[in-house]
């Protein structure tokens, strides 16, 4: 439970956008800037004049001025007309080229290269050193280069939040989890904005403890132990030991490895809080309550491995008969009416 636990809790952008999305294609588009050189295997070719003498040798090359790709996605060759390049790679673009003017340059070779990148860039906004564009290189750039290129993040790591948006999709993750799973440190796509968010987390402590309330998160690697000592630990004249609860919202990943099946005809809460949608979508995260026995040794153990994340639920029952159902009842008031099932899992004992 505590490694499944480790591995898969929390948000993820890899879930929302892929597990292992490969770099971007250098796709050109609309604004860029193309050098184009044509080289010919002589003089007297369709841009070399003729050279004086028999004997003149050795191939030719001609920079053409540099084209900007229009509106209408096109550059404009001499002798070859309009070239559609947006949407395209300077390779396919220099073979059009190339086979539009074989039949009157003289075995010519076309190289297309990218003078001004203008589309293949990404925005970075929010806490970061110095926000904008960042231009995004053909070996393709991941969350933290271009975090990096921006001058790198102006708060804390354990209070900073990235938002990912693409298109009409997005997810939001914790620095950290960025940090600590390479698997979060996706590829950038053209085009992507990045949202780099300070915000105060924190853990809700409820029921027989000595200290509840909103209480801070001081750091990435507080644990569930921590949390139960920062709020005092258990009232010992009310607590009932087997009745400790944490509740959040997971994704479906780790609600399946937890052997739980997720019914499509459930309604999850999607990753940013507000529409509910379909159960099988990785968008959508899904109610989760665990159960820790602190009769049990083992139950220790584990709770120095279970991180706490930015707005967990920790809640200690009073009595045994109904600890359950007091639990769900403050967390549907919290969260408004859950609509399906709250899946309850136990992490030791």
């Amino acid at each position: 439970m505590a490694s499944i636990l480790e591995r898969l809790s929390g948000s993820s952008l890899a879930d929302g956008f892929g597990s292992h999305p490969g770099a971007p294609s250098q796709q050109l588009g609309i604004g860029d800037t193309l050098s184009v050189t044509v080289f010919e295997a002589g003089p007297g070719g369709l841009f070399t004049a003729q050279t004086d003498g028999p004997f003149a040798t050795g191939g030719h090359q001609t920079v053409i001025p540099n084209q900007t790709i229009d509106r209408d996605g096109l550059i404009t060759i001499p002798y070859a007309g309009t070239v559609r390049a947006a949407g395209r790679t300077p390779k396919a673009v220099a073979a059009d080229i190339q086979k539009k003017l074989g039949p009157r340059a003289l075995e010519p070779q076309v190289m297309v290269s990218v003078a001004n990148n203008a589309t293949a860039t990404a925005s970075v906004l929010g806490e970061v050193t110095s926000g904008g564009k960042v231009n995004l290189g053909i070996r393709g750039e991941r969350i933290l280069d271009v975090i990096a290129a921006a001058g790198g993040i102006k708060a804390p790591e354990q209070e900073v939040i990235v938002r990912l948006m693409r298109g009409q999709r997005t997810a939001s993750v914790a620095l950290h989890t960025i940090i600590s799973r390479p698997s979060e440190n996706i590829y950038v796509q053209p085009q992507d904005t990045i949202l780099v968010i300070r915000q105060r987390v924190t853990f809700t402590a409820l029921g027989a403890v000595v200290r509840q309330g909103t209480l801070p998160i001081p750091s990435n690697d507080f644990t569930l132990s921590e949390a139960l000592g920062t709020a005092g630990g258990l009232n010992d004249s009310r607590a009932d030991q087997s009745g400790v609860f944490l509740f959040r919202f997971e994704r479906p990943e780790l609600v399946r490895a937890l052997g739980n099946r997720i019914d499509p005809s459930v309604i999850g809460w999607d990753i940013m809080g507000k529409a509910r949608g379909n159960a099988e979508s990785q968008d959508y995260v899904f109610p989760l309550v665990y159960r820790i026995r602190l009769s049990d040794p083992a139950s220790l153990l584990v709770m120095s491995r279970v991180r706490i994340l930015d707005r967990d639920i920790l809640y200690v029952a009073n009595a045994p008969s109904v600890e359950i159902d007091k639990f769900l009842g403050l967390v549907s008031q919290t969260y408004g009416i859950i609509r399906g099932p709250i899946s309850i899992a136990q992490i030791a004992g």
